[in-house]
């Protein structure tokens, strides 16, 4: 009696087989398929996260810029020859053998000089692991390093109406950044009258540039600035000057450095300051959880009604030109 019940279900189940058998190839070539996907997806991802310009957080203070598929590693002193852009991979992992393991880091990127560059993304920016996981270097989003996160109109209280109209125009600039609303150009240069590089990015809102932001390193001085426009005219300067130096070194040998900083916002009319506001402080590489949002800007008060000192330099750059070459 069972082996009468249990006969159909047995051909059953051999038709069953026999039927996913039939073509081997198709469900194969589908899981490659769907493996080939899942890899372009994971590296397209990770290309994204990494656009942009990317600060190291110790010694030397070099940068990383991304721009698409190209990358360029700028040391930050110490090069014979400038720094260029080439092509970068994104893998999932190295295939060699490595003192790290997978759960410490989140891909490998590879370039045509270096193999294996493990980074971990972290809460500003992300680690890189050098020499199969011997050592690590972290780096920082640059945008992140140079400047108060607050929001520059933040702490301004003027009931001057060309204050209050700046204040207006710019809030209408970065409305249309956070919405992907300009034409964004980025170019990076070397300096030949001193010894440095840096970037510069034009924003356009149709034909008009509404934002010009200069980044500059010289030595160990790093310059940003972030140049506000209407129908060409410079209406607010957000600049930060950086210099840094060596303080001392934690216990697993990475150097600290102490940073100088100066934040200046200058509020133009006519190529007029209409008011200038100033704050310094310093900033030890060590203590991650610095903000100079606390830190209370100082009003200038014989800078009112005087020419802003750089406008020859705002139009150089308007014409696509670089002070520093």
């Amino acid at each position: 009696m069972k082996t009468t019940h249990l006969l159909p279900l047995a051909l059953l189940l051999v038709f069953s087989f026999s039927c996913k058998d039939s073509n081997p190839s198709s469900s194969t070539d589908s899981s490659t398929a769907g493996s080939d996907q899942k890899t372009v997806d994971f590296s397209r991802e990770q290309q994204l996260l990494l656009q942009g310009t990317w600060k190291r957080q110790s010694y030397p203070h070099g940068t990383i810029e991304v721009m698409n598929d190209q990358i360029k590693f700028n040391v930050g002193e110490g090069l014979a020859e400038p720094p260029v852009f080439q092509k970068y991979q994104i893998k999932k992992n190295c295939g060699t053998n490595t003192s790290i393991t997978e759960d410490q880091y989140d891909f490998v990127l590879n370039t045509s000089d270096a193999d294996c560059n493990f980074i971990k993304w972290t809460e500003k920016g992300f680690d890189m692991y050098l020499d199969g996981g011997a050592s690590k270097v972290r780096y920082h989003k640059l945008e992140e390093n140079n400047a108060s996160q607050s929001d520059p109109m933040d702490d301004l209280s003027d009931n001057n109406p060309g204050i209050q109209q700046i204040k207006s125009d710019y809030q209408a600039i970065r409305q249309k950044i956070d919405n992907n609303a300009l034409t964004k150009n980025k170019e990076s240069f070397t300096c030949t009258k001193k010894d440095g590089n840096g970037y510069l990015t034009t924003y356009r809102d149709g034909e008009q540039i509404v934002l010009l932001e200069y980044q500059e390193g010289i030595g160990h001085t790093y310059t940003t600035k972030r140049i506000y426009l209407k129908d060409q005219q410079a209406f607010f300067v957000f600049e930060t000057t950086e210099t840094w130096s060596s303080s001392g070194q934690k216990e697993d040998g990475t150097i600290i450095t102490n940073s100088e900083i100066t934040e200046q916002r200058y509020y133009l009319e006519d190529g007029k300051i209409l008011k200038k506001l100033i704050k310094s402080y310093n900033k030890d590489s060590a203590d991650s959880d610095f903000s100079s949002d606390q830190i209370p800007n100082e009003v200038v008060e014989n800078a009112a009604d005087t020419t802003y000192p750089e406008m020859k330099e705002i139009e150089q750059l308007l014409e696509g030109n670089i002070p520093c070459i």
